[in-house]
């Protein structure tokens, strides 16, 4: 059990590696999971601040969701798919970063 005042402010900044290219809001007990962290907040609500990274050997993500409230880390070239919108993107210096609205 954890202890957390009232006046106590908590850090609410949580960072997750997607390990797969295909982004769902949910996932199936026994499938292998998207993020490094299975409990990763899933962009529900702007009172977490999510970080959103993904890993060098996912050449392409396939959103078919919204992460409006999240800010997008992008360190290498990839292709984002069905990707509408996210609260930010940050991307290195010197990246391709190419998306596909189907």
């Amino acid at each position: 059990m954890r202890f957390c005042p009232n006046t106590t402010d908590l850090d609410t900044n949580v960072t997750c590696t997607m390990n797969i290219n295909n982004y769902k809001i949910s996932y199936l007990l026994g499938v292998t999971h998207q993020f490094n962290y299975s409990h990763f907040q899933y962009d529900d609500n702007d009172e977490t601040e999510c970080i959103f990274n993904i890993q060098p050997s996912v050449k392409s993500v396939n959103f078919n969701n919204d992460i409006k409230y999240t800010t997008l880390h992008i360190e290498y070239d990839i292709t984002l798919n069905n990707f509408v919108y996210t609260k930010q993107i940050n991307v290195e210096d010197n990246i391709k970063l190419t998306t596909i609205l189907s």
